[in-house]
């Protein structure tokens, strides 16, 4: 992102725990977002995907732990239809581009994506009202459905 020319690419920068306190610089990049990267955490799940679909970005993961296979009663079956994955090893080993991969899509298909992400949120969060969501499963809905 450094290197690219401005508007195509922005990057937050997380020194002196900016990102930890809450700044909104996070969100305010996911919410202008088309695609918010997400690499490997120090866990299996980041998160930072949760956060980016909730601003309607699109998450592209880099590692299939990070988001496929662990949250299937929360996001939807086809991974593709609201994510991006490109493998670690071929960005590393340079059989890969990020910005190659991401160009390919068009904004057709940018649009669909969001349209899954948005369509996916309320499967990620938690009803406050006491009659929840009325017709649309919440999380805690989901996750007594799948206990």
């Amino acid at each position: 992102c450094i290197n690219e020319s401005a508007g195509r690419c922005r990057a937050v920068k997380c020194t002196a725990n900016r990102c930890a306190s809450g700044d909104s610089a996070v969100l305010e990049t996911f919410l202008d977002s088309d695609f918010c990267l997400q690499p490997k955490g120090d866990s299996y799940s980041r998160k930072s995907v949760f956060d980016c679909m909730l601003a309607g970005s699109i998450p592209v993961i880099f590692w299939e732990r990070t988001a496929y296979g662990q949250y299937e009663w929360f996001l939807p079956e086809e991974a593709g239809s609201y994510s991006v994955f490109i493998d670690q090893r071929e960005v590393r080993n340079g059989s890969a581009s990020i910005r190659g991969v991401l160009e390919k899509f068009s904004r057709e298909r940018v649009r669909k994506m969001r349209e899954k992400v948005i369509e996916t949120i309320p499967k990620l969060v938690y009803a406050s009202a006491p009659e929840g969501l009325e017709t649309i499963n919440d999380a805690f809905d989901i996750t007594l459905h799948g206990i």
